[in-house]
């Protein structure tokens, strides 16, 4: 993992980044997604496969991928939480964070 953040220029924020997203999702938000036919399909697949989420910015994409990551723990399930961060356009912030 070390050497993957270090490939990456990744660090423990994304964990930090993570619990932030969970604390600040309202209670019962983003249920729809876990209905959704394509959601679970790619859930049940016995396959790794990327569930590829995108939408214009500040419509609540990271607060959907932390939903799913909270969900797929819940289920005992290995899950990634991928962010990135385009702070400047010079300097963008790539994050993970593995369950």
């Amino acid at each position: 993992r070390k050497l993957l953040d270090s490939f990456l220029g990744t660090s423990d924020a994304a964990e930090d980044d993570f619990m932030s997203v969970e604390s600040s999702r309202i209670s019962g938000s983003c249920e729809w997604l876990m209905r959704k036919p394509s959601y679970l399909e790619w859930q049940d697949s016995p396959s790794m496969q990327l569930y590829w989420i995108s939408a214009k910015p500040a419509t609540g994409k990271t607060v959907l991928s932390g939903k799913v990551v909270s969900h797929l723990k819940d289920l005992i399930k290995t899950a990634a939480f991928v962010s990135l961060t385009m702070a400047t356009r010079q300097s963008p912030t790539l994050r993970l964070f593995f369950c």
